[in-house]
């Protein structure tokens, strides 16, 4: 009785776990860093559930948010944007979907403390 009851505990915060770790629109800060495969470090803007600004090293485009159960997804024609835990994915026109790690990109403080 005691495993049986072990593992169901083990199964529910297993689900917990997993269902905090997802990226929902609503729990999306206001912009993120990624460094996206071939592409290099890009920057989003996110307007939770209307749109997302893609700051590519060569151009800006706005993305509008698309319906997903879970996750999140951002398209402008042949360009998506899309997540959910820890996979996010930056595709462009007919290529694979380019990997993107999420950074952290330093803030410097300039002013003077004296």
């Amino acid at each position: 009785m005691k495993a049986l009851i072990g593992c169901l505990v083990f199964v529910l915060l297993a689900a917990c776990e997993k269902s905090s770790d997802e990226l929902h629109l609503d729990a999306l800060p206001n912009e993120m860093h990624f460094n996206c495969e071939k592409v290099g470090l890009v920057t989003v803007k996110f307007v939770p559930s209307e749109s997302a600004i893609l700051m590519l090293p060569d151009q800006t485009i706005e993305l509008a948010a698309e319906p997903v159960a879970s996750g999140f997804k951002y398209v402008k024609s042949d360009i998506v944007l899309q997540g959910k835990g820890n996979l996010v994915t930056l595709t462009i026109g007919i290529q694979p979907p380019f990997k993107c790690t999420p950074q952290v990109i330093a803030q410097v403080d300039t002013e003077d403390k004296r």
